[in-house]
C-alpha cells in the first residue's frame, strides 16, 4: 500500500486518478499488450485501476463488451463497438463506471492497426478478469 486513505467501497479516489493517469499515458503499452516490457507495471495497474473504479459496472455488462471485443478481427470491427460503449456509459449512474468505461472507449479510439486489436482484446481479457476478482471479493 501506498499509505493513501481507504473507504469502504474500496480505494480513495486519488489512487484511481493515479492508475488512470499512468493508464493514458502508455497507451502504446496498453497496444503492444502481449509484447511490451511495461507487462507487470501495466498489469498492476490496470488491476488497481479496475478495483477502483469497476465496481459501478456488472459483470454482465463487461462480459456483453468482451463477447463483442473477441469477435472484432480488424481495427474497423472494433472501433463499432465505440458507440455500444458510449451506450453502456450512458446508462450508468456511478461517475466511476461512466470514467472506467469512457477509458476503454479511449483506448479503442486509439487502436490503429489489425495487430493492435489482438492486443486490445487480451488487454480487456485481463480487464474481464480483475473485475470479476475484485467483484468476488466483495
Amino acid at each position: 500500500m501506498n499509505g493513501k486513505t481507504h473507504h469502504k467501497q474500496g480505494r480513495h479516489a486519488s489512487d484511481a486518478s493515479e492508475y488512470e493517469e499512468y493508464l493514458k499515458k502508455n497507451y502504446e503499452a496498453i497496444l503492444d499488450f502481449k509484447t511490451t516490457d511495461k507487462l507487470e507495471e501495466l498489469l498492476n495497474n490496470l488491476e488497481k485501476y479496475v478495483e477502483c473504479k469497476g465496481e459501478g459496472i456488472s459483470t454482465h455488462q463487461l462480459r456483453n463488451i468482451f463477447s463483442i471485443v473477441k469477435r472484432a478481427k480488424t481495427r474497423q470491427e472494433l472501433q463499432l463497438i465505440r458507440p455500444k460503449l458510449a451506450y453502456v456509459g450512458a446508462r450508468q449512474n456511478n461517475k466511476n463506471a461512466k470514467e472506467f468505461v469512457e477509458l476503454i472507449g479511449e483506448i479503442v479510439k486509439k487502436v490503429t492497426d489489425d495487430n493492435h486489436v489482438k492486443n486490445f482484446i487480451a488487454f480487456f481479457e485481463a480487464i474481464v478478469a480483475y473485475h470479476k476478482f475484485h467483484q468476488d471479493k466483495k
